[in-house]
Order: C-alpha cells, then structure tokens, then sequence
C-alpha cells in the first residue's frame, strides 16, 4: 500500500494532468510513455514470467523484468483513473488496450457502436515512432504504417476480436481480469514449466469468490481460468455434480460447467468471437477421456470443440502481425490431438528413454468415426480460412502450417492414424444424406452449442463442410483421404483459383 501511495500515487499526481488541463488522448500518451520510460525496454515478453502488475513497473529493473501489454495498459489505466479520467480496461485474447466515452472532436471511434473510443499503449521501446502510436485510436493500427498496406479493420482483425472485445467497467471485472492473470508457472527448466499449487489454490478461490458474487458472467477468459484452476488444484465446489436438460440430464462436474459457462459467454455477449474458450473446453475432455476406456468419448468432444475454435479463427482474416499466434495456436491444437488424441504410449519405451507412441485402439468404432468426422471439420475451418484469408472477393494465400503436405503434424500425417475403413466410413458419414447417421451437426444446427455436445449416449457427426477443397466428396482431397495409402500432395491442397484452376502452394522454381 506505501508502494502504491508513495510511489505510484504521487508520481501520476506530479504530472499534472487532469480533464480540466488536458484531452483525453494527450493524457494517455503521456502516462502510457512515462511507464515505458519507467521500465526495461525489450522487443519482446511473450515468455517472460510475471511481466504483468504494477510492481514490475516500479521494481522491474530489480528483477530485470519488463512489463507485457496486460500489465502496460493495466497501469496506465490506473494511473489515468488518480488523474480523474474515466478509463476501462479493455481485452481481447491476445492484447489489451484503453476505451473511454467518446469525446467531442472524435469522429472515427473503433467502437463506435458502444459509444466508445479506443487508445493503443502496449506498444513497447522508447523511440519517437513508438510513443508517436500511443494514445492513438486502434484502427490507425492499419492505415498509418505507409510502408505496409493492410486489409484489416478493427471488425476483421482477430488481435483486436471483431470489436468485441471484454471491457471492464467495473472494479470487480478489472480485479478479474487480474486474478486471471495470474502465472502460476515459477520456473522454467529444460524446456519444461514448474508451477505452484499453492498459487493456483490463491486464485482459485479468489475466482471463486468473485464468481459467486456474479462477476464472471460476461468474462469468458476468468471462467475458464478458473476451471484450469480446479483442474490443476480441485477443490470441493468444483467437485460437485450438475445435471443440464441440453445434456440430457447427464452429471457432469462443476469445473466441466465452467468451461461451458465461458463458452456460453463468448457466444451471447460478444459474437462467438473468441477462440480459447473452446481451447480450454477441449483440453478439459481431452485429459478426461484419454486413460479410461469408458470415457472415449469426449476424445470425440474434444475435438468438436477443437473444431468450433477453428470454425472461428476461419472468421477472421489473415495478417502476420495481427493472428500468427492464432495460426500457431491451431498448430499446437493439431500437435494435442496428434500425440494426445489419435496416438497413445506404449507400454514400453524406446531405448532412448523415449516414449514410443503408436495408433491408439479405439474401445468404441463409433467413437472413432464421429471423432474423425469433427476431425476433418477442424481441417475443413482452417482451409476455408486461407481460402477467404484476403478478405471477399479476393484470392485467398496459403499460411496455415499444419497445410502443410510435409508438417509432421498436418493433416495428411493426423488421418494416416486412422485406417482406411474408417477414414471412408467417416467420408461416407459427412458426405452421404442416407448414410444412417443418427445425429449430423453441421454449420446451420450448431446454433445451439449444447445441443450438439457429445454425451456417453448421444454421437454428433459433422456433416457440412463450407470449404472450396472439401466441398464433395470427388474432390481430389477427399479422394486422397479415402485411399488405402494416405498421400496428400500440394495438388490436393491447392488453393483453387478464380476460375477454378488451382494453384499450387508454392511457386514453381524458374530456371
């Protein structure tokens, strides 16, 4: 608390700033540089362990720390709330950055639907072009670089959620927002993360306390953070059983309700625009069903909601700098269900001290047909992403990794898992309207999230591909998978031209 009054506190109040003798914008601008001159400058700390609270800007030099996006704009926020200005926190899944109600003279509001204006201030260094861009309105993000023409707007960029992003009004979301992120990971050796139950059990229960007082309900990254909680450090609330009628009454667990929750909130208070909440639930039933033949089959859960994450990373389009972490976020989903899904250990270990996976058998056939099914969904998403990654009525580019005929986790290497009886069955059940399915989900029937969740008693096949190179069943990709010695080439993958030629992946060499 003396750090915060004597230190913080006092040096806001030194610069003089209020609403009576600055704008708004002239405001953040200079509390935000005042921070980054504060703290050590670092191009990047996407890996940087507690880069994120207020003490790291006044003792970060201590611990050779520099502060992250988060913890920028958290504390440039707070320092234009001592100051007398109203300022909201505001998130999306990768950045954060400042809203405020929009002032006189403001013509071009990025949420201007929400009677908003927005302010950037994660932007790191301490040159003149990077305290030039702070302060300023998101979407110059991609007109004022002159060097770089962008297709993107604050509605298509992911790294800025469609313009949906979760603003926190109130003190209670902003304390969520940072009991969420808090790092329970302490260490990292040889390659690998050490983490502190005592840490999780702290804002475990902190999460608790704010979700029981309904402070959650619109923050789907708090709730999921919370089930991670209780998956990591159970406790008793998180143990009790529910029963949903969408489920048909099935018990589930307290913590499965949480991912659901999260869902649940990204699709009714900010347009299904959020690709982790489904990244949290699947790996929630990935871990579940992957020891014990009886829970089989929320694998094929799993990855449904793998599938939904793609289905809306395909949503957005494509820019380095805006979503290369969300087409690597697809990748390491492709890797979880490469080794952890379609692959298990076997008993013993290569002599390397290495474990040897192999194709996993299946206790259930059904099972493995309906998880291949929502397998080909998620694949399906990600190619009609590169196909519309330029925007409409433009040619799409190929940029998804795991596209990629040789990636040792793409598409090609995942089906070879499968054999070929199942992978045509599973053809049969996407493309065959008398195929006997007992339930089809495809893209019109998932209106209804938990309608179409698979339960031990009820199966769900994906059945509408909206892809131009899965759109029948005689397309040389689906022909590919179908054969009895699985070879994908960049024929298959091709991105089909305007006129319906394709287009290799890459450039053929000119001598």
């Amino acid at each position: 608390n003396r750090m915060v009054q004597d230190e913080f506190v006092n040096w806001i109040r030194e610069m003089k700033l209020s609403p009576a003798t600055a704008s708004h914008r002239e405001a953040v601008k200079a509390i935000s540089n005042a921070v980054w001159k504060r703290v050590i400058s670092k191009p990047s700390v996407r890996d940087e362990l507690h880069a994120n609270s207020l003490y790291i800007c006044l003792r970060g030099r201590v611990d050779k720390k520099s502060l992250d996006c988060f913890g920028a704009a958290l504390v440039t926020i707070a320092g234009l709330r001592v100051a007398g200005f109203t300022s909201y926190l505001t998130l999306s899944e990768d950045h954060a950055y400042e809203s405020h109600p929009t002032e006189d003279g403001e013509t071009t509001p990025s949420l201007g639907n929400l009677n908003l204006s927005t302010c950037e201030i994660a932007i790191p260094g301490n040159q003149k072009t990077q305290q030039l861009k702070r302060g300023k309105e998101i979407s110059e993000t991609f007109t004022s670089n002159a060097h770089r023409q962008s297709n993107l707007s604050p509605t298509t960029s992911w790294l800025y959620m469609a313009a949906n992003p979760v603003i926190c009004k109130s003190l209670p979301m902003v304390i969520a927002a940072i009991f969420g992120n808090i790092n329970c990971q302490i260490e990292k050796k040889q390659g690998k993360s050490i983490s502190s139950d005592e840490l999780y059990t702290i804002k475990r229960d902190l999460l608790w306390v704010l979700h029981d007082g309904g402070h959650l309900g619109m923050f789907p990254f708090a709730l999921a953070e919370l089930g991670d909680c209780e998956e990591n450090v159970t406790s008793d609330k998180g143990l009790e059983e529910l029963t949903l009628p969408e489920l048909d009454n099935e018990e589930i667990l307290a913590i499965e309700k949480l991912f659901i929750d999260s869902i649940l909130a990204s699709r009714k208070s900010y347009n299904d625009a959020q690709i982790y909440p489904y990244c949290y639930a699947g790996h929630y039933h990935k871990d579940a069903g992957r020891e014990l033949p009886e829970q089989e089959y929320r694998l094929v859960e799993a990855v449904r909601l793998y599938s939904l994450a793609a289905k809306v990373a395909s949503g957005y389009v494509y820019e380095v700098g805006d979503s290369l972490q969300l087409n690597k976020t697809m990748t390491k989903i492709s890797e979880l269900l490469s080794e952890d899904v379609l692959l298990t250990a076997k008993d013993d270990a290569c002599g390397d001290g290495k474990t040897k996976l192999t194709p996993r058998r299946w206790a259930n056939r059904n099972n493995v047909v309906a998880l291949g099914t929502w397998l080909l969904a998620f694949f399906d998403s990600l190619l009609l992403w590169e196909e519309k990654s330029g925007g409409e009525n433009t040619e799409g580019k190929t940029f998804v990794e795991i596209l990629n005929p040789s990636h040792k986790h793409g598409i090609s290497k995942l089906f070879s898992n499968l054999d070929q009886d199942a992978r045509v069955y599973i053809l049969s059940k996407v493309y065959d309207s008398d195929n006997g399915a007992s339930t089809k989900t495809g893209d019109e029937s998932e209106s209804d999230f938990l309608q179409g969740a698979t339960t031990e008693s009820k199966l769900h096949y994906f059945a509408a591909p909206r892809s131009t190179r899965l759109a029948s069943k005689g397309g040389p990709l689906a022909i590919a998978l179908s054969k009895k010695k699985l070879v994908i080439s960049d024929l298959e993958l091709a991105i089909p031209g305007p006129e319906g030629g394709r287009r290799r992946r890459k450039k053929a060499r000119v001598d």
